[in-house]
């Protein structure tokens, strides 16, 4: 079963649900276009990615972005209630938004591959 069957949602869809949530993010707390320029990118890493969840799993999205702030303030992000509901899990399912600078995406993406 794929990801997209389990969670219920297309890729797309969920990329499209993080974007929502960093725009949400930034209006909240006042964050310049000039600390978070734009999302460049995004990859599905643990275990929903990997086929191997469980009841408690949350769906990791490592997210490339472009801008001056740093990402343990980006990180900040992950106090909104960012989540999706599954039919297939008849549960909300946490979205863990991993931030990186798009210049370190591939070395942090290889990180999260060679721990899995």
């Amino acid at each position: 079963m794929s990801m997209e069957d389990i969670i219920g949602h297309s890729e797309k869809d969920i990329k499209d649900i993080v974007k929502d949530f960093v725009k949400e993010w930034k209006k909240r707390w006042n964050i310049s276009n000039q600390d978070v320029k734009k999302i460049t990118r995004m990859r599905f890493v643990g275990s929903f990615a990997k086929g191997n969840y469980d009841e408690s799993s949350d769906l990791d999205v490592l997210v490339g972005y472009e801008g001056e702030m740093h990402y343990d303030e980006f990180m900040r992000i992950n106090e909104l209630d960012n989540k999706i509901y599954s039919p297939e899990l008849d549960r909300e399912i946490k979205i863990d938004i991993i931030p990186v600078k798009d210049e370190n995406f591939e070395r942090e993406l290889n990180f999260y591959l060679e721990k899995e």
